[in-house]
């Protein structure tokens, strides 16, 4: 699960989670999401209106600096 900084519930089911520096990333419907690490500024990062509807993994290449 992850929450906001009040502990409220962002998304209860995230596939894909990812953490990079001081931000954790996750898919969920819609697209790949973002927030800080104490759950403060969710935001979209990607977001997909289509097949595929979101990633069930990624993975993240500290030397390229990207997300796959």
């Amino acid at each position: 699960m992850i929450l906001t900084s009040d502990q409220e519930p962002i998304l209860t089911s995230p596939y894909g989670i990812v953490v990079v520096d001081d931000n954790i990333y996750w898919a969920q419907e819609g697209g790949i999401y973002m927030a800080d690490l104490d759950g403060a500024n969710a935001s979209a990062f990607a977001e997909f209106s289509g097949a595929p509807e979101f990633p069930l993994g990624m993975a993240y290449d500290s030397v390229a600096q990207k997300i796959y």
